[in-house]
């Protein structure tokens, strides 16, 4: 079931599967288990999930020496005023 979620993961939200999906599909595979521990898995595994670090998103500071930014290529020296 993890790997279906983290799959699910990549997918954009409105394709991604329901705990009551996911807990059909294990049926499926024949799980005879209730609907309510599917639901507390996943309901646990996207709130671990939320505090991990995204591999899609990162921050990258933008620290250079002074003097610098204006060589760097797509920084201009134009100022607004």
């Amino acid at each position: 079931m993890i790997s279906w979620l983290e799959f699910d993961a990549k997918l954009p939200r409105r394709q991604r599967r329901t705990a009551q999906r996911l807990y059909e599909c294990l049926q499926v595979e024949g799980y005879q288990g209730s609907y309510g521990p599917v639901q507390r898995f996943v309901q646990d595994w996207k709130q671990q999930a939320s505090h991990r670090p995204s591999t899609t998103q990162a921050f990258v500071p933008l620290a250079f020496p002074a003097g610098e930014t204006l060589n760097r290529p797509g920084f201009s020296g134009d100022y607004l005023s």
